[in-house]
């Protein structure tokens, strides 16, 4: 894995316990999505869904497991009514145990029984360290010496836990980021308790990696957050019985038939269809954005797999890097960009016919199987912000399915349009399930790597991507290509456009201007034709392929800069319109 996919690992894993904290400190006093317009009951399957399992440690000494319950016993009492608790915990191969006997990793499965209903779960990694001392001092759960000495692999522990986030959240985290208030004593513990399972996370993997290595085994080359993603989804495959289900390997891209697809290349204005003064034009419409900005970008525009403009302005951002040039080979955030990316894997998926977009999710998602719900949430529903879901979990939580089922029956699907991240988190979990590769894994296996992809590096379904204007433009001439670069074949042209938005079904309130699809907008204003598709992000990175035109438009960014949403699209405008107005009529 390369350092730029790390170093961006870390930082996106970083704002997600941002987020992640905030909600466990949040509590059962959270309002549910839909704001007091919901009902009662509604209320009470997302304050329930909202409610945290802790154990009394994460990381612990000696063979007894320990204890867990609600945070708020009494809170989720009066939710669901009476409750117990039962564990099944499982050792690092995903067998059942009684006891832990000897250090290492343990999954911990925690069914919530009521007196009428469905059972509950949620899922939590332990770690056993050596020994039968008592817990070492707090924010010290990494500490060398003390997984030297339960059997972890020195030279492991040097070449894997330089992972920012492993460190960070393993205990080196002082305070909630971002606080301006003085934390009471249960958000302390809140935190003490979010940093030991963290430590939990990070040390299991390091256990599992020495067993690797001392069984001769070729160490993999992801970051320990990684690692423990794709060890929930291994675990899940054989617990649900989606190995069964899905016992085939994932294979992706295919060799494509016949003629190779363009690839992305250098060439000539007319090789390109475009005009001889188009990226003179071009240069000047930045140039004036940059001028009245002086916010860093850069911008990239292919036309029939031509490079016609590749050029970077100003400086990377504010902050830290204001004065850093911003180059052609600057990774900058995607921000709510990655959905594309995202909604090609699930692309992917229905290409080969492993996914319908139109069936029920609970057809895909065990957990929600036998609730009964006034309308059912479809996979094509996930990616359009209409399932009606409260933003409680994400891609990083393994019993997301869970959280979500205790929540599917106050969930008012198909009603209004509500942009999160939670229905895409689903829809990456129903991936994770049928090829037993985590998001991680599919981005670079199925995506990134096959394109040659140097530079970009993404782990979420919504956001947290990094890349630079060439990458993503690559991915995009895929997509103009009809799912097709070089000799490979990621989707066919039908299966494109099964991911575009559907008439009838693309326009919810309260916006009634934007046509949603498969992880992109159909982007049908500033001269681009209909049949235009994208998605923007927050920091003002995009990218637009328009078939029509055969045209990739690709910019990356990290802020937009000091104006408002509406002049940011004034400006960006502009420049479209000098591309466009490049182009040579009928070439």
């Amino acid at each position: 894995m390369s350092t730029a996919r790390i170093a961006f690992s870390g930082v996106c894993l970083l704002i997600l316990f941002a987020v992640f904290a905030a909600a466990q400190q949040a509590g059962p006093a959270s309002a549910p999505a839909g704001g007091a317009a919901a009902s009662a009951a509604t209320n009470k399957y997302f304050e329930f869904a909202r409610q945290r399992i802790r154990f009394e440690r994460y990381c612990f000494y000696g063979t007894a497991f320990p204890g867990c319950d609600f945070d708020d016993p009494a809170a989720v009492k009066n939710l669901i009514g009476p409750y117990t608790i039962a564990v099944t915990c499982y050792d690092s191969a995903g067998q059942k145990a009684s006891t832990a006997e000897k250090p290492g990793r343990y999954a911990a499965v925690v069914e919530i029984k009521r007196s009428a209903g469905l059972p509950s779960r949620r899922f939590a990694t332990l770690c056993r360290l050596g020994g039968d001392g008592p817990p070492e001092t707090p924010g010290r759960f990494l500490d060398p010496a003390v997984l030297e000495a339960a059997g972890v692999d020195k030279q492991v522990f040097a070449d894997y836990a330089n992972d920012p986030m492993a460190m960070r959240m393993a205990g080196r985290v002082s305070s909630r980021p971002g606080a301006t208030t003085t934390p009471t004593a249960s958000m302390r513990a809140a935190m003490q308790a979010q940093r030991d399972m963290f430590a939990a996370q990070m040390a299991a993997n390091l256990f599992d990696l020495t067993a690797l290595k001392q069984a001769g085994k070729p160490l993999p080359k992801d970051t320990l957050t990684h690692l423990e993603r794709q060890w929930w989804v291994t675990f899940k495959r054989g617990f649900y019985g989606y190995d069964k289900l899905y016992p085939n390997a994932f294979v992706c891209p295919k060799p494509l038939e016949g003629k190779p697809a363009t690839l992305v290349h250098e060439g000539t204005p007319a090789e390109a269809g475009m005009k001889s003064d188009a990226a003179g034009n071009i240069d000047a419409a930045c140039q004036a954005w940059l001028k009245e900005t002086r916010v860093g970008f850069n911008l990239v525009v292919l036309r029939h797999g031509v490079i016609v403009f590749n050029k970077a302005y100003g400086t990377q951002a504010v902050g830290p890097n204001k004065d850093v040039p911003f180059t052609t080979t600057t990774s900058a955030p995607t921000a709510s960009g990655a959905k594309f990316f995202c909604g090609i894997l699930m692309g992917e998926l229905v290409d080969q016919g492993l996914v319908n977009l139109d069936d029920s999710a609970d057809k895909y998602v065990i957990p929600m199987q036998g609730i009964q719900v006034k309308r059912p949430l479809t996979v094509r529903d996930c990616y359009l912000h209409i399932s009606g879901l409260a933003e409680i979990a994400g891609d990083m939580n393994p019993d997301l399915e869970e959280i979500v089922a205790d929540q599917y029956p106050g969930a008012e699907v198909a009603v209004n349009h509500r942009y999160g991240a939670i229905s895409l988190a689903l829809g990456g979990k129903i991936m994770e399930n049928i090829t037993g590769e985590s998001i991680p894994r599919l981005y670079a296996r199925h995506l990134i790597d096959p394109l040659g992809l140097e530079i970009t590096g993404t782990d979420s379904t919504s956001g947290g991507a990094q890349t630079t204007a060439m990458d993503q433009a690559i991915i995009g001439q895929m997509m103009v290509n009809g799912g097709a670069y070089g000799d490979k074949r990621f989707l066919r042209p039908e299966t494109i456009q099964k991911m575009m938005p559907i008439s009838g079904h693309d326009r919810w309130p309260p916006d009634l201007d934007t046509r949603w699809g498969i992880g992109v907008k159909q982007i049908d204003s500033d001269g681009l034709s209909d049949q235009a598709y994208g998605h923007p992000g927050a920091s003002g990175t995009c990218l637009v392929v328009d078939p029509k035109y055969d045209l990739v438009i690709s910019m990356t960014r990290f802020e937009e800069g000091p104006m408002s949403f509406k002049e940011f699209l004034q400006r960006k405008a502009k420049v479209y319109k000098a591309v466009l107005e490049g182009i040579e009529p009928g070439k």
